[in-house]
């Protein structure tokens, strides 16, 4: 489904927004969406203010649920993200930093993480859709949620 407002983002203008060390990382990875998850799962594993006892079980859930959250409001037409879409999509100048912090806000308010945890994960998904499409992105994360459910659904 085409996302006009998708379409004028920029890698470099995203990249921006992470942090100094998230770029250095994102700089020395490849350019595939695998590359992607390595530096995804590397953050995850390094929360800055968590104890190191919930660091373990949390770690895995913010990539695994960023990641799907952005599949439902990109690759969807999940009810949950339709506000959000009509406000993308009328907002006048669509600027990297608008359109992580409406995504990060949305994503967060309903998952229950902090915006702020969760915003270099959303940026990620966005670069990897800049990167490859969004149509191939939603390809692929659709392939990972299937992946996904089927290793976490009861034996």
């Amino acid at each position: 489904m085409a996302k006009d407002w998708l379409s004028k983002l920029s890698e470099e203008d995203l990249e921006q927004s992470l942090d100094a060390d998230i770029r250095a990382l994102l700089s020395c990875a490849g350019r595939t969406e695998e590359d992607i998850e390595r530096v995804a799962q590397v953050i995850a594993a390094r929360p800055p203010h968590l104890a190191a006892r919930r660091r373990k079980r949390i770690a895995a859930d913010y990539w695994r649920s960023v990641k799907e959250e952005v599949y439902l409001l990109l690759c969807t037409d999940d009810a949950k993200y339709s506000a959000l879409l009509g406000r993308l999509t009328t907002t006048g100048r669509v600027t990297g930093p608008v359109v992580i912090a409406m995504i990060a806000t949305a994503v967060s308010k309903e998952l229950g993480f902090g915006t702020t945890l969760i915003t270099p994960f959303v940026v990620l998904c966005l670069i990897a859709v800049v990167r490859v499409g969004t149509q191939a992105w939603c390809r692929l994360a659709s392939n990972s949620n299937e992946r996904g459910n089927r290793a976490r659904a009861p034996a």
